[in-house]
């Protein structure tokens, strides 16, 4: 493509389209974003009500004395008895669960707003529902920033060069320099086009479309049919990660609570039938 073609900005219609298009990115970042806030919530509120009866449950068999059989047993001096032991592992337990949710919550929250290195954001896309969800978002900004700058007649390698600079992931905007930098070679777009590191279908669409040589209005409708597609599949997905994740918190956060309750219930029991 020739950057000596005169500029065709896009139309009403397609400027609309694409303000459209960032709506729903910025909508479904916020979902996701508030989607972590509340699950974390949740779960910290769980760990931290069985957290604090099994820490206050420990401290009453520390101070317990009660009848077992003919013979008193005193549990203040017994620091290794099976149920102290049992309600410590299980508070430990819980305590390793709160620092792994803080440290994951932080992680996907940076993630979320592209704050972490490139390498590490390329692994954390590969988790399922969030990851797979900003896979789709990051390329819908892709093949919107593309099809802007298709548009304006500007090549590919330039369109790839600015793209890297507008998007907002930074675990594809190395991918995109290199992209540039392959296409100044000479390197078929369909090659570099089919190496982006997107499991998302629109991208692998793309990838086999432009493995015959296109006009410049068939190579427009190709990324701008791709974007639009890549965002409504990044809304779809936003919305399934949100049920699927708010239904899993829920029952976690119920058993996490429930098991609390059912160790220090169980040790209470123990205890009143051994000063009975």
């Amino acid at each position: 493509m020739s950057s000596q073609q005169v500029s065709n900005p896009l139309t009403i219609t397609q400027k609309t389209r694409v303000e459209f298009w960032s709506e729903i990115r910025s909508s479904v970042q916020k979902d996701l974003f508030r989607l972590v806030l509340v699950a974390t919530f949740y779960l910290a509120l769980s760990l931290a009500i069985g957290s604090f009866l099994l820490r206050m449950m420990e401290q009453v068999l520390r101070e317990l004395i009660y009848i077992d059989g003919f013979s008193w047993e005193d549990m203040r001096f017994q620091n290794s008895h099976p149920e102290i032991d049992w309600i410590r592992s299980t508070y430990m337990i819980y305590l390793a669960g709160a620092v792994c949710l803080g440290v994951g919550s932080i992680l996907i929250l940076l993630f979320l707003t592209d704050k972490l290195p490139g390498w590490l954001g390329k692994w954390l896309a590969r988790l399922p529902l969030i990851g797979s969800t900003m896979e789709c978002l990051a390329a819908a900004e892709l093949c919107q920033s593309v099809f802007c700058s298709v548009s304006e007649n500007l090549p590919y390698d330039i369109a790839f060069r600015k793209a890297s600079k507008n998007i907002n992931y930074s675990f594809v905007n190395c991918w995109a320099e290199v992209a540039a930098a392959r296409l100044e070679k000479g390197e078929a777009l369909s090659a570099v086009v089919g190496s982006v590191p997107l499991r998302v279908p629109p991208m692998a669409v793309l990838s086999s479309m432009f493995a015959n040589e296109k006009s410049r209005e068939q190579a427009l409708q190709s990324w701008e049919s791709a974007a639009e597609e890549s965002h409504f599949l990044s809304r779809a997905r936003a919305d399934r990660t949100s049920v699927f994740v708010s239904n899993v918190v829920l029952l976690v956060s119920v058993f996490i609570a429930s098991y609390a309750i059912y160790c220090t219930a169980s040790m209470l029991v123990m205890a009143i039938g051994g000063l009975t």
